[in-house]
């Protein structure tokens, strides 16, 4: 569990139960991609909020590593997530609606 802030170049998470000040996980926004929305599995929706979505999504390919990370949240959250790395500078993002 956790409370991730869209920054301007990253999706920063920071654990609920942590000292640190700095973000735990920073995803990059400029290699981010949602790849399926989906509701929790039978393992998952016991340790997520009982309205959740589980985003899974890609990054790292632009180093040559790429990883895949699951998000839950809200569907409003979702909605916030979506635009956020859709709404990109332009060439900032190449994998979302650049003009060719």
């Amino acid at each position: 569990m956790g409370v991730a802030v869209f920054a301007v170049t990253s999706l920063d998470w920071y654990p609920v139960f942590a000292l640190n000040r700095r973000a735990a996980v920073r995803l990059p926004r400029a290699d981010l991609d949602i790849l399926v929305r989906r509701k929790p599995t039978s393992g998952e929706q016991y340790s997520v909020l009982p309205d959740a979505v589980v985003v899974d999504c890609s990054y790292g390919k632009a180093d040559g590593r790429p990883r895949n990370v699951s998000l839950a949240m809200d569907t409003e959250s979702l909605s916030t997530m979506s635009s956020w790395l859709e709404s990109s500078p332009p060439g900032f993002n190449p994998t979302m609606g650049r003009f060719t």
